[in-house]
């Protein structure tokens, strides 16, 4: 575990979810929001099922930035994670379902990013922005979304007509920790059960069910609706799927 001085909330606080088959698809992802940075406070928190496999990379590749990583071993091995039997994903995709159990209480914001995104220019007065509106609103989170009505609310009961894409969300933690608990979460997931298609994706929107600011697709733009090269705007890069 390497320790950050605190208050947490003078950073930009990212979090990162993956096992150790995806270790180096994270550090790429996390080099590249380093990279882009331009010099603020920034500080990563990881949830891993082999912490110290990590750590060796990034006391290789960022030994300069170690100090900003807070890494934790995931717990929740016992249960029964659905729809992973010949998938492309492993249960690593359901690790960020319980970042509340890791996360200090003093974060007040935090932006999960998937390890198979690429940040591609300055982030951060954009990221702040939208954190101001998601504080001021009380969301639960912002997001990308990703289709309106149809199957995805017919499916999971959705009340609202909304569904993201969780590859990138700005999540806000007072709220959150007011309104889900973990016992929500696996209770959710197993009322679910078949039903899912999307794995953790489809959890998290059943549980936020719009609570959520639509946040512009800059944040999270899926790869194959580039045609060419990335808008000047983009920020996050997302190489989704097994494609």
């Amino acid at each position: 575990l390497y320790i950050v001085d605190k208050p947490y909330n003078r950073f930009m606080n990212f979090l990162y979810c993956f096992d150790s088959k995806f270790n180096l698809q994270a550090l790429n992802s996390i080099m590249s929001i380093i990279k882009n940075n331009k010099n603020k406070e920034i500080k990563i928190f990881v949830i891993h099922d082999n912490p110290n496999s990590f750590k060796k990379l990034v006391n290789e590749y960022l030994n300069e930035y170690k100090e900003i990583f807070e890494i934790f071993e995931f717990k929740f091995d016992y249960l029964n994670f659905p729809k992973l039997y010949k998938s492309h994903v492993s249960k690593a995709t359901y690790f960020r379902l319980f970042f509340q159990e890791y996360i200090p209480k003093e974060v007040n914001f935090l932006t999960y990013v998937d390890s198979d995104i690429i940040c591609i220019s300055d982030f951060y007065s954009k990221l702040d922005e939208k954190i101001n509106e998601i504080k001021k609103e009380k969301f639960l989170l912002g997001a990308v979304t990703e289709s309106s009505g149809g199957s995805n609310k017919e499916r999971l009961e959705l009340s609202n007509d909304n569904y993201f894409n969780a590859g990138v969300m700005i999540l806000n933690m007072n709220e959150w920790n007011k309104k889900i608990t973990i016992e929500n979460i696996i209770n959710r997931m197993n009322t679910l059960g078949d039903k899912i298609l999307w794995w953790d994706q489809d959890i998290l929107n059943s549980l936020v069910d719009g609570n959520y600011l639509a946040i512009e697709e800059k944040f999270n733009k899926q790869v194959g609706n580039i045609k060419n090269i990335p808008d000047k705007d983009d920020i996050f890069i997302h190489y989704s799927g097994k494609g």
